[in-house]
C-alpha cells in the first residue's frame, strides 16, 4: 500500500555521535559567507563567488572579480539577487545584482554613496542596506533608485572635536513584521519596513548582528570575544543571557532558525542546537575543525556550515538533530505560525524565512476563495479582519507554484 506523505516531521534521541560533519569544500581561503537559493547553496570567500548543485559535491567558480571577494552578504528579492560589497584599493564598493542566479554580477548602477555597505535585507517592498557612514540606505524600486532612510537614527559621530566616537549599526533582525537593528548598544525598530526608526531600547548588553525570532521571542547573537546568545521574550524590551559559549567563543556568527529549531554558529565553537526554543543547547560539532562555524544555511533536509579558514562542511539534519525530514518536490517545508487565532481584528502570520512572491488565499467552509494576497516578500503579513464576518476558515500559502503550508483561521 502506498502512502502519500508529503513531509513527515519525526522527533527522537539525540545522539551526536552516530554521525558527523562532513567537509565538502576547503579553499584555504578566508571567512565564507553561505546563501541559499532554491536548490543551491551559494559561497563567498576572498576566491570570489561559487555555487553548488548537487549537494556540495561539485562546486562551480562563477565569478573572480575583485567585487565578489569583497561581498558581505546576499538577499533575493523577486527575480534578483543582491549583493553588498566591500571597498578595496581601486574597487568602490556598492550593491551587486545577478538575475541568473548568481552566475554573472553586475553593479547597481544608481548606488550613489561611497560608504561600505555591510548587511542587505528585504522589509516589505523594500530592499535596506547597512552602511557604515550613510547609515541605512533604501530602495523602494527593486534597486533602480537608492536614499538614505535615517529619520529615528543617531548620526554616526558623536563627542566633542577632535576625539570623535563613532556609532556602528548592526542587524536587521525581523520580529512580528518590524525590522530592527542596533546601533552600539542602543535599540531600534522600524514599524514601516525601515522608512524610519523608533529608539526601542537604549542600554542594551549587547550590540548584535544576527538574530532570529519565534513568536514574541527574539534570538539575538553577540559578536565581541565571549559572547552570550540573548533572548527577549517581549519583542526586544527586555534582554537577558540565553546561552554563554566557551570564554574563548569569538563571537555568534549566525542564529538560523527551521521551523521552531534554532541552530546557531559560533566562532572557535562550533554548531549549537536548540529544539525546545532556547530552553537547552547541545553542540554537534562531531567532524567539524577546531575553527569552529561562522555561518549556517539550510537547504531540505541538509545543513550547511562554514568556518573563517575557507571550508564548508555539511551534515544531514537528521543525523545532527534526531530531526528527520521527509522532502518532496511538490510541498517545501516552512514553518507558518498564525496569531492571534482566532482573530478579532487582525493577524499576524509569520513564515520562517522571507518569502519570495509568496501567495496567500483563504477559502470559507465551501471551498469559496475569499481573498487573496500575493506578492508577499517579507517574512510575516499583517492579515486585516476587513469583510471576514465571524465563522471558520482555511488558508493556504504557496511559492512558485508550490504549497508552503495550509491551516483553519477562525474569525470571532
Amino acid at each position: 500500500m502506498k502512502i502519500a506523505l508529503v513531509i513527515l516531521l519525526t522527533i527522537f534521541s539525540f545522539f551526536d555521535g552516530f554521525s558527523q560533519w562532513k567537509k565538502v569544500y576547503d579553499s584555504n581561503s578566508t571567512y565564507t559567507t553561505l546563501f541559499t537559493d532554491g536548490n543551491n547553496v551559494i559561497a563567498r570567500n576572498n576566491n570570489g563567488v561559487m555555487f553548488t548543485r548537487d549537494s556540495g559535491k561539485s562546486w562551480i567558480q562563477v565569478d573572480t572579480s575583485i567585487a565578489m571577494k569583497m561581498a558581505i552578504d546576499f538577499v533575493r528579492k523577486d527575480s534578483a539577487i543582491f549583493a553588498t560589497s566591500l571597498s578595496l584599493g581601486n574597487h568602490v564598493g556598492g550593491v551587486y545584482f545577478s538575475i541568473d542566479s548568481g552566475l554573472t554580477w553586475k553593479r547597481s548602477s544608481s548606488w550613489p554613496f561611497t560608504s561600505n555597505p555591510s548587511k542587505i535585507a528585504i522589509s516589505g517592498n523594500n530592499i535596506l542596506v547597512i552602511t557604515d557612514l550613510d547609515r541605512i540606505v533604501i530602495s523602494k524600486d527593486n534597486g533602480i533608485s537608492w536614499d538614505t532612510s535615517n529619520t529615528g537614527l543617531p548620526s554616526y559621530k558623536y563627542g566633542t572635536p577632535p576625539y570623535y566616537q563613532t556609532r556602528i549599526l548592526r542587524g536587521f533582525i525581523f520580529n512580528k513584521g518590524n525590522v530592527y537593528v542596533f546601533s552600539n548598544n542602543d535599540e531600534y525598530v522600524s514599524f514601516n519596513n525601515g522608512v524610519s526608526w523608533h529608539l526601542k531600547k537604549d542600554s542594551c548588553p549587547f550590540g548584535s548582528g544576527n538574530g532570529i525570532s519565534i513568536g514574541d521571542s527574539i534570538f539575538a547573537g553577540g559578536y565581541n570575544q565571549g559572547a552570550h546568545i540573548y533572548i527577549s521574550p517581549d519583542s526586544g524590551l527586555t534582554w537577558n543571557i540565553n546561552f554563554s559559549p566557551n570564554v574563548l567563543a569569538d563571537g555568534i556568527g549566525t542564529i538560523g532558525r527551521l521551523g521552531e529549531f534554532l541552530f546557531a554558529a559560533i566562532n572557535n565553537e562550533g554548531v549549537v542546537f536548540s529544539k525546545d526554543q532556547g530552553q537547552n543547547w547541545i553542540f554537534i560539532n562531531a567532524g567539524l575543525s577546531q575553527e569552529g562555524a561562522a555561518n549556517l544555511t539550510f537547504v531540505h533536509n541538509d545543513i550547511y556550515c562554514s568556518n573563517n579558514i575557507g571550508q564548508i562542511f555539511k551534515r544531514s539534519l537528521t543525523d545532527a538533530t534526531g530531526i528527520n525530514y521527509v522532502y518532496n518536490n511538490s510541498f517545501e517545508l516552512i514553518h507558518l505560525k498564525v496569531y492571534p487565532n482566532p482573530m478579532k481584528f487582525s493577524s499576524t502570520f509569520e513564515f520562517g524565512r522571507v518569502l519570495n512572491n509568496g501567495i496567500l488565499r483563504i477559502y470559507d467552509l465551501n471551498g469559496k476563495q475569499i481573498e487573496t494576497i500575493s506578492n508577499i516578500n517579507s517574512q510575516s503579513l499583517l492579515l486585516k479582519r476587513n469583510n471576514l464576518v465571524n465563522g471558520q476558515y482555511f488558508y493556504e500559502l504557496e511559492e512558485k507554484q508550490k504549497k508552503l503550508a495550509c491551516g483553519k483561521l477562525i474569525v470571532n
